[in-house]
């Protein structure tokens, strides 16, 4: 039998999709190796696990999978190892994944939800430590902690009070920075007003990383096909047949690992839950030592502001400095070129000591929003066998490898969920209302967090 759900026009033009080869990053070209021992799938197969999707979801829950309980699983990738947002996002390794504040999460899951959520967080800055450590990843390591920057000194007031309610959800303590210790502790611009300081997460280089975990599958047993899109899902009794273009795949259980790239067409169970969101990435010329002091940046730390719409930043190994945002709905040629422009004029008004710094990389991918506005683990209600994990609205890299080992952990079956597992992440999908007004619901976001962030 094979799974249909009424047609949808897809969100985006369909370059966004084109998973022939790596884009254009900094991060592709500095990655050294490729993976060895991939391929596509080639004919007719059978696995007990098929996991769609070669991200960190999909690559952590297929190494757990194989290695902690001995599964024979397989991996179903669009593009080579690493093409999709694992390999081109700004690197943050950080606790939280949600875009809700504080204080809703706290209203909708109550003081110890958000504990456990958080706890979960800083396990999964743990996890992706450990598997460095213990699967010889090298995945280019920086910084102790993360730094949200207030870009106004509006967004200053009320940072103490705020600071504490997060550090007492966190368990670890968050810091407040007035604007002249800031720029002691290596940090001045035009939008610097004060900061806080948690003393949690870091950053890495995000290809690395894939690539560590792409070859550490591997050598754990899990074949990884890529260039192996599903075209196509359909039942055959309790199992899941899986069409590719090179061949099928038959699997007892499917996790459903595509985050930002999942298709409303992949599966009933998911479409219209999800909104891909375009998210931007420029990278200068490496700086000489001189050049990067003009803006007295000594820090390793990754970086937030606290726009509604958010920018992301740090200096990143080589004396590069490294610029993401989002706040774009379309990715035509055109409208591609006119948002990299735009990006360029914020980083030359952010450090305008830095204007003739030549800008060499241009890049962009998915962040994944739900409806919910929270990461999603779990297995589909109304499709037993089919498990999911994604939702990590721009905090991907930690929330991601923990997600894919925490449905490992569920498929194994070895412990209740609600025993260490946050009802947050446990709380049921849910679709967007009229989901074909996605973008549009976006764009009208877009436009109110805009006037926010001039207050």
């Amino acid at each position: 039998m094979r799974l249909m759900i009424r047609a949808m026009a897809e969100l985006y033009h369909p370059s966004i999709y084109r998973a022939e080869k790596h884009v254009d990053s900094y991060w592709a070209a500095s990655a050294g190796s490729e993976v060895e021992g991939w391929a596509p799938l080639d004919g007719d197969q059978r696995c007990e696990v098929a996991v769609i999707g070669g991200g960190y979801t999909g690559m952590s829950a297929a190494l757990h999978l194989a290695r902690d309980y001995h599964v024979d699983v397989r991996i179903l990738e669009a593009g080579p190892p690493g093409w999709g947002a694992s390999g081109r996002n700004g690197g943050f390794v950080g606790p939280d994944s949600s875009k809700l504040g504080l204080s809703e999460l706290k209203s909708t899951f109550g003081d110890e939800g958000v504990r456990a959520y958080y706890r979960n967080g800083l396990e999964a800055i743990d996890l992706v430590k450990n598997l460095g450590q213990d699967e010889g990843i090298d995945f280019a390591p920086q910084g102790d902690g993360e730094l949200g920057v207030a870009h106004t000194a509006s967004r200053m007031e009320g940072m103490d009070d705020w600071a504490r309610a997060w550090g007492d959800m966190l368990g670890r303590k968050v810091e407040v920075w007035q604007q002249a210790e800031m720029a002691e502790r290596g940090y001045t611009g035009p939008e610097a007003f004060g900061a806080y300081f948690t003393h949690a997460g870091f950053a890495l280089h995000p290809m690395k990383f894939a690539r560590g975990l792409a070859q550490a599958c591997i050598r754990r047993g899990v074949k990884f096909h890529g260039h192996s899109e599903v075209t196509a899902w359909e039942k055959d009794g309790p199992r899941h047949r899986l069409r590719t273009p090179g061949g099928t795949l038959t699997a007892d259980k499917v996790i459903i690992a595509t985050n930002g790239f999942t298709r409303d067409k992949l599966h009933p169970g998911v479409a219209g839950t999800l909104l891909p969101a375009l998210s931007n990435i420029i990278v200068t010329r490496q700086m000489s030592d001189a050049e990067v002091a003009r803006h007295n940046w000594v820090t390793e730390c990754p970086v937030w502001n606290t726009r509604t719409l958010v920018f992301y930043y740090r200096m990143i190994q080589g004396n590069r400095f490294m610029l993401g945002a989002r706040a774009a709905t379309r990715n035509t040629e055109a409208a591609t070129e006119t948002y990299r422009r735009w990006l360029i004029e914020r980083f030359h008004e952010m450090w305008p000591e830095w204007r003739d710094i030549d800008i060499e990389y241009f890049w962009r991918g998915f962040v994944c929003l739900s409806a919910a506005r929270v990461p999603h683990i779990g297995e589909l209600p109304e499709s037993p066998g089919v498990w999911h994990a994604f939702g990590y609205h721009g905090g991907g890299v930690g929330w991601a490898t923990y997600s894919g080992q925490a449905v490992a952990r569920l498929i194994a079956g070895n412990e209740p969920a609600e025993n260490w597992l946050s009802p947050v992440v446990r709380s049921q999908l849910r679709r967007f209302p009229l989901p074909w007004m996605r973008l549009w619901y976006l764009r009208a976001a877009y436009l109110w967090y805009g006037m926010k962030d001039r207050r």
